[in-house]
């Protein structure tokens, strides 16, 4: 997505004409501006200055300079059994959804693919429920988690590893009342370590939240 298609030809023809679809669950709102940036004609294509002022753009900009204005809180640990508020979320834009399809990731062009350290899922479940998991996969991982603003949530292992100890940020972003984006990225400790946690605890075990995980290209298809 969104130019996919197993002939080479058949997808530039598809670039050249704007031929694509977005995803059910995008806002009027998306598809708008989405259409404009891929419009394949330079002429009448969206420009950067009429991007940054369209209102998709700047309600994630917006939510990112309150979460940076905002005096740090300390950080508590989430008790078992806490009835714990859904946290504000910040919301995603068009170029963070363009950047999440695997077509756009390019990250194999400079190095390993196996040394990213970060994954991100989406999900359609709702943020609190998506919460609830994190704290009891962290339980049952034996991962202390700690709460900090905007959705953000720190994972740490209990013992120093090879590296330190492992860290892992949990962070979930709105993308429209019924899908969240959770990206998860690693902050300090071994890196071997934070892909076998990755691989091994946490996708098994948010297996029942996740609808896919960035990636996994057969359910665009």
């Amino acid at each position: 997505l969104p130019f996919y298609d197993s002939n080479l030809m058949e997808m530039f023809r598809k670039i050249g004409k704007a031929k694509f679809k977005c995803p059910s669950w995008f806002s009027l709102e998306a598809k708008r501006l989405l259409f404009k940036i891929l419009d394949p004609n330079q002429q009448t294509r969206i420009t950067i200055s009429k991007i940054k002022e369209s209102s998709w753009f700047r309600k994630g900009l917006y939510l990112k300079q309150k979460t940076m204005a905002k005096q740090a809180s300390e950080a508590n640990f989430l008790e078992d059994g806490e009835n714990q508020e859904p946290p504000e979320l910040a919301s995603v834009n068009a170029f963070d959804i363009i950047a999440w399809f695997p077509v756009f990731d390019l990250s194999g062009l400079f190095g390993d693919v196996c040394n990213k350290q970060e994954s991100s899922f989406v999900s359609r479940k709702p943020a609190a429920e998506i919460i609830s998991k994190l704290e009891e996969v962290a339980k049952r991982l034996k991962l202390k988690i700690r709460k900090q603003d905007a959705g953000l949530f720190k994972l740490e292992r209990a013992k120093e590893g090879r590296k330190g100890i492992l860290s892992m940020n949990a962070e979930i972003f709105k993308v429209t009342k019924t899908f969240h984006l959770v990206e998860v990225k690693k902050c300090n400790g071994d890196r071997m370590e934070y892909h076998k946690v990755v691989e091994e605890g946490l996708r098994p075990a948010l297996a029942e939240i996740v609808w896919i995980w960035q990636g996994e290209k057969e359910k665009y298809e």
